[in-house]
């Protein structure tokens, strides 16, 4: 029961910290056991279909996927989408 009790505490405290930041040449993608960069010019696009995470296609050709943040992903792949595009332009 201590560790259902403990995963509870641990979920409850990975929602207050995960994020998601889109700075000016970079996504910060913070977690609760680690911390993730991403420059922009690394991602080559943005995936997400229904009812799995939003994906980063990076130029290497691999995926990263992002952790859910408590909003919709389809929100939060647009808006990545959005900001891609606005600093390409």
């Amino acid at each position: 029961m201590a560790v259902l009790a403990l995963l509870g505490v641990l979920g409850t405290v990975e929602c207050w910290i995960g994020r998601i930041e889109l700075r000016d040449s970079e996504i910060l993608v913070v977690e609760l056991l680690r911390r993730r960069r991403y420059a922009r010019d690394s991602i080559e696009s943005v995936k997400w279909e229904r009812g799995g995470p939003v994906a980063l296609r990076l130029r290497d050709q691999t995926w990263s996927h992002l952790p859910s943040t408590g909003y919709s992903n389809a929100k939060v792949a647009g808006a990545l989408r959005a900001w891609l595009k606005e600093r390409a332009g």
